[in-house]
C-alpha cells in the first residue's frame, strides 16, 4: 500500500543524498547514450539500486536489484577499491570458500592488484567479463555523512563502449 512505500521513503534521500545522485547519473546517461547503473555493496555483490537504461539496444539489460559479484564485476572492485585490504582479504576468503568444487575460486594477488589499479586510475573498466558482448566503466562515489559507499557505471555494448573509455 502507500504506507508502506511511505516507510522506506527516507531510505532513498539517505542514499541517493536528496536526489543528487540520481541527478548525476541521469546526466551522465544523457552525456553517454547509454546505460547508467547506481550500486552498492549487498554482502559478497555489487547490487544495482538505480538504472537508467540506454534507447540503444544491449546485449543485457541490466535490472534495478540485479546483483553481481563484487570480486568480479567493475561495479564491485570498484566499491571494494574503497575498503581496507583487510576488508578485501575477508571478502576473497569468505568468496572462495563459498565457491565449492565447480565454483570460481579468486587469486590474492589478481584481486589485489587489479584494486590497486583502480585505486590509482580512478576507475575499473572491463569488457566480456559478466556478459559476453558487454562492458562497463565504473568509478566511486565516496560515502558522505555516514552514507553507504556507492558506484556508478556505465554499460554498453563492447563495440560502442571500447573507443569511449577515456
Amino acid at each position: 500500500s502507500g504506507r508502506v512505500q511511505q516507510l522506506g521513503s527516507w531510505l532513498d534521500d539517505f542514499i541517493f543524498f536528496s536526489g543528487t545522485i540520481k541527478k548525476i547519473a541521469g546526466i551522465v546517461a544523457e552525456k553517454t547514450g547509454e546505460t547508467v547503473i547506481i550500486a552498492t555493496m549487498n554482502d559478497l555483490h555489487a547490487q544495482y539500486i538505480l538504472r537508467i537504461q540506454s534507447e540503444h539496444p544491449l546485449p543485457y539489460a541490466p535490472v534495478t536489484g540485479s546483483r553481481r559479484p563484487l570480486l568480479k564485476s567493475c561495479a564491485g572492485l570498484v566499491l571494494l577499491a574503497q575498503q581496507s585490504d583487510e576488508f578485501i582479504d575477508r571478502i576473497i576468503i569468505r568468496v572462495n570458500g563459498k565457491a565449492g568444487a565447480n565454483g570460481e575460486k579468486y587469486n590474492r594477488d589478481d584481486i589485489t592488484a587489479r584494486i590497486e589499479e583502480i585505486r590509482t586510475i580512478g576507475y575499473a573498466f572491463a569488457i566480456n567479463r559478466i556478459v559476453e558482448g558487454a562492458g562497463m566503466i565504473a568509478v566511486s562515489i565516496p560515502p558522505v555523512d555516514g552514507r553507504p559507499t556507492l558506484a556508478l557505471g556505465v554499460g554498453a555494448p563492447v563495440s560502442r563502449l571500447v573507443n569511449r573509455v577515456e
